[in-house]
C-alpha cells in the first residue's frame, strides 16, 4: 500500500478522496451527538452559516467532507510548490484526510474546519514571502485570514502567534511588517464594530460573549480505548519520524529547513494549547495534523527499509479502520 500511495499517479486524486469518504460512511449512517467546545458561544460568521444550513445533516456532512478533501489536496499542492519532499506525492493528502477523519464527532461541518482552511492559506502566503527582502504585504493578508478564521472559531485568534513566528523565521522583519500584521488582524473586527454601532447593538455585551470560547477545559473522558490506542500509535510514529528528521535536518536545503522550522512551531504551539489549556477542544487536530502530515510524508518517503515502512503504514491504516468501526 505504501508503494501505491507514495506515487503521484493522477488516479490517487480520486482514490484518496474516495477512501476518506469511506471513513466518513459510519457518521452518515449513524450520526453521533457530541458537544464540542465551540458550541459554547457561536462566533458571528459561524452563527450566520450555521443558521443558514440549519439541521440538514446530509448537506452539512457533504460540505464538511468536501472542504476537508480540498484542504488535504492543497497540502500536496504546497509540497509540490515549495519542495518539502523531493518528489511529487499525495501522501500529505492521505495523512491529513485520514488523521482529521479519525475522530467520529468531528465528521461534521464545524467552525474549526473552516478556520483551518483559512489558516492553511495563511501558511501558504507566509511561505511565499521567503527571501522577500522588501516590505511584504503577505503578512497583512495572513493576519487578515487568521482574523477571519477567528470569526468562525474563536481560538483561531491564538494562531496570530504563528504569523509572528513565521515573520521572524522567513524574512528579516521591519517594524512596518509587525504593524501590518496587527492592522490585518483588527481590520475584520473594525468592520464588525461598525455594523454593531449602526444597528445599536450592545457592543461590550456582544464581545463579552466571545470570552466564553476561551474557557479552560480539562479531561480526556471523551476518548475511548480504541481511540487512545490509535493516537498512541500516531504519537509513536511522530516520535520516530521526528528522530529521522533530526538526523537528516542539517543535510536539507536551507529553504526546506526554514519551512520545517515553521511547521515545528505550529505543532508545538498547537500541542501547547491543547494539553495546557483546552483538553476538550479536540478540533485542534485540524491544525496539528498540518505539520504532522508533512513530517510523516517525509519519513515514509525516505525510509530505507521497505518492509518496516509497509508494516507501519499498514498498522496506521488498520487502526483507522478499527477506530471507525468500533469508535
Amino acid at each position: 500500500m505504501l508503494k501505491l500511495f507514495k506515487g503521484s499517479q493522477p488516479a490517487l486524486i480520486i482514490i484518496i478522496p474516495l477512501l476518506t469518504g469511506l471513513i466518513w460512511l459510519k457518521s452518515f449512517l449513524q450520526p453521533t451527538e457530541f458537544e464540542l467546545t465551540y458550541d459554547l458561544y457561536e462566533m458571528p460568521l459561524w452563527d450566520i452559516l450555521n443558521t443558514f444550513l440549519g439541521n440538514n445533516v446530509i448537506i452539512r456532512k457533504i460540505s464538511a467532507i468536501i472542504l476537508l478533501i480540498v484542504n488535504a489536496l492543497w497540502l500536496s499542492r504546497i509540497n509540490t510548490k515549495f519542495i518539502l519532499v523531493k518528489a511529487r506525492t499525495y501522501l500529505p493528502t492521505l495523512f491529513y484526510g485520514f488523521i482529521c477523519s479519525s475522530f467520529l464527532p468531528l465528521q461534521d461541518l464545524n467552525p474549526a474546519l473552516i478556520a483551518v482552511t483559512l489558516f492553511i492559506q495563511a501558511v501558504n502566503l507566509m511561505f511565499e514571502s521567503y527571501k522577500e527582502e522588501k516590505l511584504s504585504y503577505k503578512y497583512f493578508e495572513s493576519a487578515l485570514l487568521i482574523s477571519c478564521a477567528s470569526l468562525f472559531y474563536a481560538p483561531a485568534a491564538l494562531f496570530m502567534v504563528i504569523v509572528w513566528i513565521g515573520l521572524s523565521i522567513l524574512k528579516t522583519p521591519r517594524w512596518r511588517d509587525w504593524i501590518f500584521t496587527i492592522i490585518g488582524f483588527i481590520f475584520p473586527y473594525i468592520f464588525i464594530l461598525t455594523i454593531l454601532y449602526f444597528t445599536d447593538t450592545d457592543i461590550p455585551g456582544y464581545f463579552s460573549n466571545f470570552i466564553v470560547n476561551f474557557k479552560i477545559t480539562r479531561g480526556f473522558d471523551y476518548l475511548g480505548s480504541v481511540e487512545i490506542i490509535y493516537f498512541s500509535f500516531l504519537l509513536l510514529l511522530i516520535l520516530v519520524a521526528s528522530g529521522t528528521m533530526i538526523g537528516v535536518y542539517q543535510g536539507l536545503k536551507i529553504y526546506a529547513r526554514i519551512y520545517y522550522r515553521v511547521f515545528f512551531w505550529i505543532f508545538l504551539f498547537t500541542m501547547g494549547i491543547f494539553f495546557g489549556l483546552y483538553n476538550r477542544s479536540f478540533e485542534l487536530i485540524y491544525f496539528s495534523a498540518l505539520p504532522v502530515s508533512y513530517l510523516l510524508t517525509f519519513y515514509f518517503y525516505s525510509i530505507r527499509s521497505r518492509l518496516i515502512g509497509e508494516i507501519l503504514f499498514s498498522i496506521f491504516i488498520g487502526l483507522i479502520i478499527v477506530v471507525e468501526v468500533m469508535g
